[in-house]
């Protein structure tokens, strides 16, 4: 028995010493848990280059995601992107602008806490954007830049009349830039202060409409109802009225601009007008006139000037990247937003736009605003991010829908006061023909 024992203890040792080890060795060689690989979509309007760099170090950080990037054609951008959110071709993350939000409501992915909550969300971007990239309570998006309008003007001419400053306010622009920097007789005018009072050769009139209309105090919307034009005579209606003439006091009033002018930016480039409003992006077109045409052009950029007495008010338009809510890979979408409009990837994006175009774009963050102070152009949009508001009055956006709609009803208004209609009457005709295309938005509700 005792001999049995030496021989059955010995091979159950060996037993259990043999699963011990192979049981170890298991965990030893185990690879890790197979992860499914993430595909996803992404359409903008990036560079690819600039893109592809930023995704390559995404990648990198995350190997189990791959990405598909596509820049778009901003003119067809947003009919095509409308069409494929609601179809199995929807992109994960894309593009939006910040006057999109009633357009995109049913499609756009609520921010999730977890990616950034609500109170670090107010405390990372400007104002404007609390309200922009707000639908129905939640953010819908991260912003990529910040731009909006300022003052254009043309250094030589300044010099060359004694101003050593823009004006500060509009009745000093009026008062004393306009008379000492127009020139004309009374057929023609052959130098210009500043480029307003028309809709045919102004670039971004709708957005300097609308500053004129904030800028006067005008509430747009009061529990959804279009407040432009009151029959109570109201304050927001005097004001209202106020701003559309004002907009072309400066050729039937001042007669220092016309609809015989060329483009704004054209006649700006060539010396033909002192100043210009402009929003950031703009300033690309009219780098590249003065590059192709060889033109002599010497320009600051400062904020836009303000009523006296009233609260400074500035404007504000952007983009911002969203996800779409029928995104299979939400999670990994939002991941991705968080990576591209983070600092270091808006720094990235910066120096390389500023390599490839002269300069990028106004970051988004407020305290990263003391990195661009010193900038040129970029530093006067910065300054006015604070207080900047914005409506549905966005050029070059080509949606096709609301922002175009609503520029096409001020049209027709600024037309009608233009041929001497009050401002009050065409306010009026206004408001019937606004509302129901802002009631299809849900943005009117009576």
């Amino acid at each position: 028995m005792k001999t049995a024992c030496k021989f059955i203890l010995p091979v159950i040792v060996f037993c259990i010493t043999l699963l011990i080890t192979l049981f170890g060795l298991g965990f030893l060689f185990q690879t890790d848990k197979k992860v499914d690989p993430i595909f996803l979509k992404v359409v903008g309007f990036w560079d690819p280059k600039v893109f592809n760099s930023l995704k390559k170090e995404f990648q990198e950080q995350n190997p189990q995601i791959t990405i598909e990037y596509e820049q778009k054609d901003p003119k067809r951008y947003f009919p095509n992107l409308k069409a494929d959110l609601v179809t199995i071709k929807t992109p994960d993350v894309f593009w939006w602008h910040s006057g999109w939000g009633p357009q995109l409501e049913k499609n756009l992915d609520p921010l999730p806490p977890e990616t950034l909550s609500s109170a670090s969300y107010e405390k990372t971007y400007y104002p404007v954007t609390k309200t922009d990239m707000a639908v129905k309570g939640t953010y819908r998006g991260m912003p990529l830049e910040i731009d909006g309008l300022a003052l254009l003007y043309n250094k030589s001419i300044f010099a060359s009349s004694n101003f050593t400053e823009t004006p500060k306010t509009w009745t000093t622009l009026r008062e004393k830039y306009v008379p000492s920097l127009t020139l004309r007789n009374e057929k023609q005018i052959f130098a210009s202060a500043i480029a307003l009072g028309s809709v045919v050769n102004v670039e971004n009139y709708p957005e300097i409409v609308g500053l004129f209309l904030l800028q006067n105090g005008v509430v747009f919307t009061n529990k959804g109802a279009l407040i432009l034009y009151s029959q109570k005579k109201s304050k927001s209606n005097t004001a209202a009225s106020e701003a559309l003439r004002f907009f072309y006091l400066f050729s039937n009033t001042d007669k220092t601009w016309d609809n015989t002018q060329p483009n704004s930016i054209e006649a700006f480039a060539k010396g033909k007008t002192a100043m210009i409003i402009l929003p950031a992006y703009k300033i690309h077109d009219l780098e590249a006139m003065v590059k192709k045409e060889n033109l002599k052009l010497n320009f600051g950029v400062n904020p836009l000037p303000q009523l006296p007495g009233n609260q400074p008010v500035s404007w504000a338009s952007y983009w911002a990247l969203g996800v779409s809510n029928k995104s299979p890979e939400k999670a990994a979408s939002w991941k991705l937003v968080k990576f591209l409009s983070g600092p270091e990837s808006l720094r990235k994006v910066y120096r390389m736009e500023t390599e490839m175009k002269g300069f990028g774009r106004a970051y988004p963050q407020m305290d990263m605003a003391k990195e661009q102070t010193t900038h040129p152009y970029l530093a006067a949009y910065l300054t006015q991010a604070p207080f900047a508001k914005s409506w549905f009055l966005n050029s070059d956006t080509f949606d096709n829908s609301l922002n175009d709609s609503v520029i096409a009803e001020f049209k027709k208004a600024l037309a009608r006061v233009e041929k001497g209609e009050g401002p009050g009457d065409a306010l009026k005709k206004l408001v019937i023909t606004l509302s129901p295309i802002l009631k299809k938005y849900g943005i009117v509700t009576k």
